[in-house]
C-alpha cells in the first residue's frame, strides 16, 4: 500500500491539534470551576466585610439580615436570643454559616 507522506502528516497533525484542543478545554474547565468556587466564597465573605466596614447597620434592619441564612435558622436564632440564650444563638450563627469566627458570630448575636 503505497500512502502519501503529506497525508501521513497530515493525520499526525490533525491529532496533535485535537489533544491540544482537548488539554486545553480541561484547563479551561478547572479555571471555570476555581472561578465559581471563588464567586461562592465571595460572596459568603461579602456581607462579612460589610459589616466590618459598617455599612451592614445602615443597609439592613438587623445583623442577620445581611448574611445568607435560611428563615428557619433565622426564626431560631431570634428565638433563643430572646430566651436570653445568647451562647446557643451564637452556636446556631456558626452552624448556618461555618465561615464566620466565634467573635463575629458573637457580635452578630449581640447586635440583634
Amino acid at each position: 500500500m503505497d500512502t502519501n507522506p503529506y497525508f501521513m502528516l497530515f493525520a499526525i497533525f490533525f491529532i496533535v491539534m485535537i489533544v491540544g484542543i482537548l488539554l486545553t478545554m480541561n484547563r479551561l474547565e478547572k479555571r471555570l470551576k476555581n472561578v465559581e468556587r471563588q464567586l461562592a466564597q465571595m460572596d459568603q465573605t461579602y456581607p462579612i466585610m460589610g459589616e466590618k466596614a459598617g455599612i451592614i447597620e445602615e443597609d439592613f434592619p438587623d445583623a442577620l439580615s445581611a448574611l445568607k441564612i435560611p428563615v428557619e435558622s433565622k426564626q431560631k436564632i431570634y428565638e433563643l436570643v430572646r430566651q436570653g440564650k445568647k451562647i446557643q444563638a451564637i452556636k446556631e450563627v456558626r452552624i448556618a454559616r461555618p465561615h464566620l469566627s466565634l467573635k463575629e458570630a458573637k457580635d452578630i448575636v449581640d447586635r440583634l
